[in-house]
């Protein structure tokens, strides 16, 4: 999941931001990699999740964009429970990532937890060690 990268205009662009579809799927990976380990949650991958979607026609999610109602009444007739989703904000010192474990009930999402970190470089290496940092935070690894 995601929400919509927002960018302070006063700043220079970042890599990171004009590609911001390649970014949120690398995030996703990150993500999903950090906590499929989680002895707390059952964490399915990004292949099943687009599985899930493509069984009800959603062929490409927006992965930068907050999950659409779609999104959510496909994981909700799955019975998924928890959700992450998150922020990446460019800022005049940098950039920084917030990340949330949701509860998803009744076809809402409700912030359980969140985590902020804060990416100094316009490095995708950078935003994944933040990324894996703050999924293991939110996930009590």
């Amino acid at each position: 999941g995601g929400r919509e990268n927002m960018k302070d205009t006063t700043v220079e662009d970042w890599y990171l931001f004009d590609k911001k579809m390649i970014t949120s799927y690398d995030l996703l990976e990150t993500i999903f990699e950090a906590a499929k380990d989680s002895p707390n949650y059952v964490v399915y991958d990004i292949q099943t999740r687009d599985t899930m979607y493509t069984y009800f026609n959603l062929h490409i999610p927006e992965n930068y964009l907050p999950p659409s109602a779609l999104e959510l009444d496909v994981l909700t007739s799955f019975d998924i429970e928890y959700y992450i989703t998150g922020k990446f904000e460019r800022h005049t010192v940098g950039a920084s990532l917030e990340l949330m474990l949701c509860l998803l009930h009744n076809r809402k999402l409700y912030i359980v937890k969140s985590e902020k970190g804060i990416i100094k470089d316009d490095d995708l290496n950078e935003l994944r060690s933040v990324a894996k940092a703050l999924t293991n935070k939110l996930l009590e690894k």
